[in-house]
């Protein structure tokens, strides 16, 4: 059976306000399967008629670029995902660049790169097999992230050009914690892994589902290399809250509040909500078995036999821990002892559960 979980609208909003705040904010929806749905504006000079643009997306996948700019046409996509100086060389032949030439004092000279592999340089209007000396790059040429250079036909001047692309190594997962007793509360996190994505202030979506596998797809995208890759967070505790959930195909998503900015470091750790208060009551279940046939077996002595344990929680609509949206996630169970400490007693988990859906962890 599929659920749909139904939107909260508040709050009104004149539609074109809508369009012009969401054509600014860069939106990234994050996949269990550590696959990243990026939708952004880059801001670059589009002149009227087919023109190519080098644009800093860093590492991605080509064959996923969509141009969602009504009037633009996306011709070609040419993607080199290397930073280094042989990359910035291929980038730059025909092209007249300076290079330092030892000596006492050194010198420099400018020269051609007519060829790579092996190198051809013109040099003095003489071609020379071996590279005359230090190539001194210009800041200005130097990207800070992979280029692609993607040709496109607009019908007109543009200051921007709107975009979809895809990219991989990112995943996501979330953890609650419940904590029993009078004064007992949940709290929930979602734990983000980053993968080679840097982006600033984007809206994040969490998606929670399959959408398969596209069969034979050419990747012409580098995995990102050795640990973890930054995250970080620029919203206060009061904002967060999961704000809004849907269900999308097969699939839902989570859209968590704020915006959030991939930086290249570290995992980072999201509340998907503030802590709430909660009171949980605690089930004891005994299971047995009827046999499908013949007779009841007589045992001698009593046996003792096993007792699950759960904890189940109202949520009412119209309450604050009641209107979350809750994803699926692993669910830690705590309990003070005599000594006023928190322990861990017990371990389950949560399915996707929509508003006013009670909450049944079994551990």
């Amino acid at each position: 059976m599929l659920r749909i979980l139904r939107n909260t609208m508040i709050g009104l909003a004149l539609p074109g306000m809508l369009l012009a705040q969401q054509a600014e904010v860069p939106s990234v929806t994050l996949f269990n399967s550590g696959r990243v749905l990026v939708r952004r504006t880059i801001p670059v000079a589009v002149p009227n008629g087919t023109s190519t643009l080098p644009l800093a997306l860093g590492l991605f996948d080509p064959a996923s670029l969509m141009v969602l700019e009504p009037g633009v046409r996306l011709q070609r996509v040419t993607f080199d995902g290397a930073v280094s100086e042989e990359a910035m060389m291929r980038r730059n032949l025909g092209q007249e660049l300076t290079l330092l030439v030892a000596g006492t004092p050194p010198t420099t000279i400018r020269a051609t790169l007519l060829a790579l592999q092996p190198e051809r340089w013109l040099v003095n209007g003489a071609v020379v097999y071996a590279r005359p000396g230090q190539i001194r790059w210009e800041p200005s040429k130097i990207p800070i992230r992979a280029l692609s250079d993607v040709t496109v036909t607009s019908d007109r001047v543009r200051s921007g050009l709107k975009l979809l692309y895809g990219t991989s190594g990112a995943s996501w997962g979330v953890g609650y914690q419940l904590i029993l007793g009078n004064a007992g509360r949940i709290e929930g996190n979602a734990s983000i892994m980053n993968g080679g994505l840097d982006l600033a202030d984007a809206e994040v979506q969490l998606l929670a589902g399959e959408i398969g596998q596209p069969m034979n797809s050419p990747r012409a995208m580098g995995e990102a290399q050795g640990g973890l890759i930054a995250l970080s967070a620029r919203a206060s505790a009061k904002d967060f809250g999961m704000s809004e959930s849907a269900a999308v195909g097969e699939a839902r998503i989570y859209t968590l509040p704020g915006r959030v900015t991939f930086l290249p470091g570290t995992q980072m750790v999201l509340p998907l909500f503030e802590p709430t208060p909660a009171r949980a009551e605690r089930r004891y279940t005994v299971s047995g078995a009827m046999p499908y046939y013949g007779g009841f077996g007589q045992q001698e002595d009593e046996q003792e036999v096993p007792v699950a344990v759960a904890y189940r929680l109202e949520r009412k609509l119209g309450t604050t821990f009641g209107d979350l949206p809750l994803p699926a996630g692993g669910m830690e169970v705590y309990e003070a002892d005599k000594g006023g400490r928190l322990q861990l007693i017990g371990m389950g988990g949560i399915g996707h559960t929509a508003p006013g859906e009670e909450l049944l962890v079994t551990t």
